[in-house]
């Protein structure tokens, strides 16, 4: 009984969410390339990152929801030239970071640009519904939800 109310609260708040536009609509790069990189670079060792595997380690900030953020590394407007400067030498853009030069090239960071930016935010009912649903399951990981544009979200 439980877990249908939880889902019946999860469709009510997908019905109510106004549909969200693409933060940045033009991007240059390749999302699917870009997601395959975040594996060859090992962003991963840091980072959360959705649909990569093996990356869900807390080191730095997990990464979901990058496309709803309004600064990178917190001086930065996410921008896709900002996110391409950043991801290619971090340090010059804010010197005192503990994320490393990668020296990923221009390339590259277009692509890791345009899968980041495909990244939205989990809303906090999916997660709290997400949560509840594990709980009565005991099964962690086994409610994969999909979040209002149809990605799978909290899941590698």
């Amino acid at each position: 009984m439980g877990v249908a109310v939880a889902v019946w609260l999860l469709a009510l708040s997908v019905g109510c969410r106004a549909p969200q536009e693409p933060r940045l609509a033009n991007l240059s790069g390749d999302a699917e390339r870009g997601r395959q990189l975040m594996a060859v670079y090992g962003c991963g060792s840091c980072h959360t990152i959705p649909n990569v595997p093996g990356a869900n380690t807390v080191v730095g900030p997990p990464l979901w929801g990058m496309a709803d953020r309004g600064y990178i590394g917190g001086v930065l407007p996410n921008t896709e030239a900002a996110m391409i400067r950043w991801l290619m030498n971090p340090q010059t853009v804010a010197t005192r970071t503990a994320m490393p030069n990668l020296y990923v090239t221009e390339e590259d960071a277009t692509h890791m640009t345009a899968y980041l930016q495909t990244l939205r935010a989990e809303p906090v009912l999916v997660r709290m519904v997400r949560g509840y649903i594990e709980r009565a399951t005991g099964r962690p990981g086994s409610a994969p939800l999909r979040s209002p544009d149809g990605l799978t979200t909290g899941t590698d």
